[in-house]
């Protein structure tokens, strides 16, 4: 049996012992109410519990000697999987007298965390990214070119922490906002600074803003005024749970947000799980069908989301023709971006002719005049990627783009004596770069860089 069986068995034996699980002996709508009653519970004690004795609590569901785990990282990835298996193992009808105490879900979330994180490795290894040695009954997973992945994880980790302390500073920084509401209402809406209006299945980015927030705005009131004296009531079986029926959330939502009741229809619909698609997953679609055409809301689960980049993550889940379209688009206004953001003592080729459109490697080129310096530029950028499934996939895309730069380095050395006339105009006839720099402009994520060399 080689690595990959060995792997592949592994990960069987951890699905056919976690099916048996009491919550299976449910139908799955009734075992997906279950569970959102339960997050709703642990979500409302997450906020108030210490969080050293928090941390504790999670690790001994997990099992694990982790240094820490993201709270809303557990509630995401164990809900996933749950409603993943739920949709595979749960029986057709309830089996009476069932009983699930909030402990046993508790864990079966930390074993579906525990599995994630197998998953994630077992995922890399069938793509070559990690190797893996057995030591008893412990795995220790060591990536293949482990520099280069330290600089890579490094530099994505930081990267990340300075946009998050922007976004930040930027919500904080705002005036005039009357109350806590306000301030709430901020923070959801600078998830949407894109400066793209996608388009989806009926509805398009801006339009979801409003019903996104609109939501946000009656979830805070819904929850706000669940207090008595600043003390949150926490009620066990009711807590964090929406249900109402598909017409009853079109017009609710209708009424709050002043859309089209058509755009609300066709929004709700999108972000409603399918039980029936592989991928699905909970944390990013937010709406749970239930019994008699009605529709279930995990406040906890809507709350922890990102409402923008989730919804942009469900579009290039379903591989839809909105995807490839916006996906392009998303190109084109980066490059407009970067364009708007150089200083003026740069020059960006801008006319840009068919021909040169569609040379590999050389999506935009910037000249330095103060020092005859030429940046010859790929762009990559791509809707945020998710899985590790998205990450190998990415490495795969900016491995294309060091090979484009490849080509674009030897159209450049052939016509190093007329590029900048080329590029830049009449002007600039016998202009010849002292210097020439490559490289590749990506946004979110650089990937591992297995296949690449650390500069």
């Amino acid at each position: 049996m080689n690595d990959f069986e060995q792997l592949y068995l592994i990960k069987n034996n951890i699905e056919n012992e976690m099916k048996k699980h009491k919550l299976f002996q449910l139908c799955k709508e009734d075992a997906m109410n279950t569970v959102f009653e339960k997050v709703g519970v642990l979500s409302a004690m997450m906020i108030s519990a210490p969080s050293q004795k928090l941390q504790e609590y999670i690790k001994r569901k997990v099992a694990t000697n982790a240094t820490i785990i993201d709270e809303i990282d557990f509630i995401q990835e164990s809900i996933k999987w749950i409603g993943r298996w739920s949709a595979i193992y749960c029986v057709d009808e309830s089996i009476k007298g069932i009983k699930l105490f909030a402990e046993e879900i508790y864990d079966l979330m930390g074993l579906a965390y525990s599995y994630d994180q197998f998953y994630k490795m077992w995922d890399l290894h069938s793509n070559h990214v990690v190797k893996y040695r057995k030591f008893n009954n412990k795995l220790v997973f060591d990536y293949s070119n482990e520099e280069n992945y330290k600089v890579h994880v490094s530099y994505d980790t930081l990267n990340r922490k300075k946009n998050e302390s922007r976004s930040l500073e930027q919500i904080f920084n705002v005036t005039n906002l009357k109350s806590d509401f306000g301030l709430i209402e901020q923070a959801h809406r600078s998830d949407f600074d894109f400066g793209i209006n996608f388009h989806f299945d009926g509805f398009d980015l801006n339009e979801y803003e409003i019903f996104s927030t609109a939501l946000n705005n009656y979830i805070m009131e819904k929850t706000f005024g669940n207090t008595s004296n600043k003390v949150k009531i926490v009620v066990p079986g009711e807590e964090g749970v929406i249900c109402y029926s598909k017409i009853k959330w079109i017009e609710l939502m209708s009424s709050k947000s002043g859309l089209d009741p058509e755009i609300v229809t066709n929004i709700i619909s999108f972000f409603t799980y399918r039980y029936d698609e592989l991928n699905s997953d909970l944390s990013l679609t937010y709406f749970l069908p239930y019994k008699n055409d009605s529709l279930l809301l995990s406040e906890a689960i809507y709350n922890i989301q990102r409402p923008a980049v989730n919804a942009l993550r469900i579009l290039a889940k379903r591989q839809s023709k909105e995807y490839e379209r916006e996906q392009n688009y998303f190109e084109e206004i980066q490059k407009k971006r970067i364009i708007d953001k150089i200083n003026n003592k740069y020059l960006v080729a801008e006319n840009i002719t068919k021909e040169q459109k569609i040379r590999p490697g050389m999506d935009v080129l910037v000249y330095d005049k103060d020092y005859n310096k030429l940046q010859v530029i790929e762009l990559k950028y791509k809707i945020p990627i998710e899985s590790t499934r998205d990450t190998a996939n990415l490495d795969k895309m900016l491995d294309k783009a060091y090979q484009q730069l490849e080509s674009a380095k030897k159209i450049v050395c052939e016509s190093r004596e007329t590029i900048m006339q080329e590029y830049f105009g009449d002007e600039f006839m016998g202009v010849v770069p002292d210097a020439i720099d490559y490289f590749v402009i990506t946004n979110f994520s650089i990937g591992t860089g297995m296949n690449c060399s650390t500069p």
